[in-house]
């Protein structure tokens, strides 16, 4: 199954620029294993809205949620959208 998963991310404030840029260089760092493992197909960043989109593969709901749940950024909302494609 493919999904589009919308990321938003706030950085709440006060916090130390050298820990959000920790932060994400562990999401890069997440990323990149989880499109080397073929569940992210792509992402796509919003620096202006704050946000992102990824499009996941994963062979079942719960499968999805436990890879999104093993990313490190802590506290983002994500909205789930089941992809289908029309064949042609």
């Amino acid at each position: 199954m493919e999904l589009l998963v919308e990321f938003e991310l706030e950085v709440p404030a006060g916090t130390p620029q050298p820990e959000v840029q920790q932060r994400e260089r562990a999401e890069s760092t997440a990323a990149a294993k989880l499109a080397e493992d073929g569940h992210l197909v792509r992402l796509w960043r919003r620096p202006l809205a704050g946000d992102a989109i990824g499009l996941y593969r994963a062979d079942s709901q719960p499968a999805l949620d436990d890879l999104l749940g093993a990313l490190p950024l802590e506290g983002a909302a994500r909205r789930l959208v089941p992809c289908r494609f029309a064949a042609g």
